[in-house]
């Protein structure tokens, strides 16, 4: 893993129990949504690198992660 061209900002670092976004996010691996391509995407209000986690209320946050492949 490591810094994918068309991303828009780093990927999460993996640590215990989850994931840590370039910005100190830490996100559980519980609160994740699967990915379909198989790449990281951390959505953000406005789409900005700066901005917050998108997080809605009772609902997972969107980080989507890679799935394992054995």
């Amino acid at each position: 893993m490591g810094d994918d061209a068309d991303a828009r900002e780093p990927e999460p670092k993996i640590v215990p129990g989850g994931y840590l976004t370039h910005d100190g996010i830490f996100i559980a691996e519980r609160d994740t949504r699967p990915s379909r391509d198989g790449r990281f995407h951390v959505c953000r209000y406005g789409g900005l690198k700066t901005a917050d986690v998108i997080a809605p209320a009772q609902k997972q946050i969107c980080l989507f992660v890679p799935q394992p492949t054995f």
